[in-house]
């Protein structure tokens, strides 16, 4: 859990897709940010993300998908500052990111979550990986 007090931003980021990408409450996402990963020279790997959005979308024509982003900072207490060689690649490609910029998405990837239809009153845990539960 994040205080109120930590560092970053969390980005609610809308990807218009279309017809297509079409996914299932409870899968993910991968976004491939642009560059070279300074240490190995090659292509940055993609990452994955919790679709935050319904099957239908911000829109409920289902041409979009949503993610909810924490920007990834790190404070470095020696300094006093955000040490920029540790900010995350992918969440910061996205929160910077303006309405139509390019976006390479992979997926959508896992497995669906489908609500218990017999019985709707059913409490739910939900656990996620990764980015969480949006």
């Amino acid at each position: 859990i994040v205080g109120p007090a930590a560092p970053g931003e969390v980005c609610h980021i809308r990807i218009g897709t279309g017809d297509k990408f079409r996914y299932w409450e409870g899968q993910s996402l991968g976004v491939i940010p642009p560059g070279v990963n300074a240490k190995t020279g090659k292509p940055n790997a993609v990452r994955l993300y919790s679709i935050a959005s319904t099957r239908y979308g911000d829109d409920a024509k289902g041409s979009s998908v949503s993610l909810c982003v924490r920007r990834a900072l790190y404070w470095d207490a020696d300094t006093g500052a955000h040490d920029p060689a540790k900010k995350g690649v992918c969440s910061n490609f996205l929160c910077d990111s303006s309405p139509g910029d390019e976006v390479h998405l992979t997926g959508p990837t896992g497995k669906v979550m489908l609500m218990p239809e017999h019985e709707p009153a059913t409490d739910l845990i939900m656990l996620a990986t990764g980015t969480g539960i949006a």
